[in-house]
């Protein structure tokens, strides 16, 4: 062998360490490419607000890209996704307020693709003139949606208010989230008070650090944590990677039977939203209709298993609980329900595979039950001021 010339075995190992070196170079790269920045643009079209916390600006123009998908949203301005809506509609026209957080407004697809703008379409292919209202608004729960209502959505003479109600909602409803979102509490059994935001809002990307490492290292524990937790566990305990934060499992407390005090409180301050809103609305003339929005966990078996192995939910925990509740809860204050886990059942579609939202297929297919509810049920006769 001439001096200074490396062995052949020596040059493999060589040649594989730098393929290998840049083979982790080029996943890394890929995992910082496909990095999700839906986070830290979707506040582009939001601006702060001293009741609400914060709301739609007028007229804002967004593009959204995120893992799954790429959107464009159009803010109107009134403040509300869709087309522009006078406040008083003609008198022949069925005029539908959707209230709701990220479903309603329709993170994650295109306008004229939301769940308003299917059931309006479905109303006038029918033979309806509609008009179907989104005052959806992202990261909204009940309570912001009621005072939504209070101080805006009433001014547009709706005679049907449909508020869409989601598992997260009843967390939500009892969190000011650090300040920044208000607050309707009941002192001693009286009247719902507000409670207003405490801080601005800030945008989702000022100053928030993104977590420290490697962006591929991340990108696999991620992908673990929501397919294969007991791996992700195992892989955590050798100190890879931080366990799943154990507060994230109280999310999920709403799907026990077990009748914990903080569930029931917030099944207590939901009721007390949903009742004032009850109130607020028959006094517009206008009738109120909850809507149910399934998460995807509670129509498919298998994200159901996932859930259950990564945060060690017991036997009491079943994906039906919510709804039940909510059927209850409706009943008893005498409110129709929209429940719209049959029509999404059937579809493998309806939801993003990671993303928690509807797809457009989603949207379509939420947007025609509602349209033929509210058909079947005689709604429309509310067009002529049927209260």
């Amino acid at each position: 062998m001439a001096a200074g010339r490396l062995p052949d075995w020596a040059g493999k190992i060589a040649l594989a360490a730098v393929s290998l070196a840049a083979f982790a170079a080029a996943c890394e790269l890929l995992a910082r490419a496909a990095r999700p920045g839906a986070g830290r643009v979707r506040l582009t079209y939001m601006m702060p607000d001293p009741l609400l916390g914060h709301r739609h600006r007028p007229g804002a123009r967004a593009t959204i890209v995120g893992p799954e998908y790429a959107m464009t949203i159009a803010i109107n301005s009134r403040g509300l996704r869709g087309a522009e809506r006078d406040y008083a509609p003609a008198s022949e026209v069925l005029r539908v307020l959707l209230l709701g957080d990220s479903f309603v407004e329709g993170l994650g697809v295109n306008d004229g693709q939301t769940v308003a703008d299917f059931a309006e379409k479905e109303l006038e292919a029918a033979g309806q003139a509609a008009e179907v209202i989104n005052a959806g608004i992202a990261d909204y729960s009940t309570d912001q949606e009621y005072l939504l209502y209070r101080e805006e959505g009433r001014r547009y003479g709706a005679r049907v208010v449909a508020v869409f109600v989601h598992f997260n909602d009843l967390g939500a409803n009892l969190s000011a989230k650090g300040g920044r979102k208000p607050l309707l509490i009941r002192p001693e059994g009286g009247r719902l008070e507000v409670v207003p935001p405490t801080a601005s809002r800030r945008r989702v990307d000022d100053g928030a650090p993104r977590a420290a490492g490697l962006a591929s290292l991340r990108w696999i524990e991620r992908r673990l944590r929501d397919t294969s937790p007991r791996t992700h566990r195992l892989l955590a305990a050798s100190g890879l990677w931080p366990p799943v934060d154990p507060n994230e499992r109280e999310r999920f407390s709403v799907y026990s039977r077990r009748r914990a005090p903080p569930v029931e409180a917030a099944w207590a301050r939901l009721r007390a939203i949903l009742r004032a809103l009850g109130s607020e609305t028959a006094r517009d003339g206008a009738r109120l209709l909850l809507v149910y929005v399934p998460d995807r966990i509670e129509l498919d078996r298998h994200a159901w298993a996932i859930v259950q192995a990564k945060y060690a939910l017991d036997a009491s925990y079943a994906p039906d609980v919510v709804a039940t509740r909510l059927g209850a809860l409706a009943d008893g204050l005498g409110l129709p329900l929209l429940d719209l886990r049959d029509a999404l059942r059937g579809s493998p579609d309806a939801y993003f595979e990671r993303d928690m939202h509807w797809t457009a297929t989603g949207h379509r297919l939420a947007g025609e039950r509602l349209a033929r509810f509210l058909r079947e049920g005689g709604w429309p006769s509310a067009a002529r001021g049927a209260p």
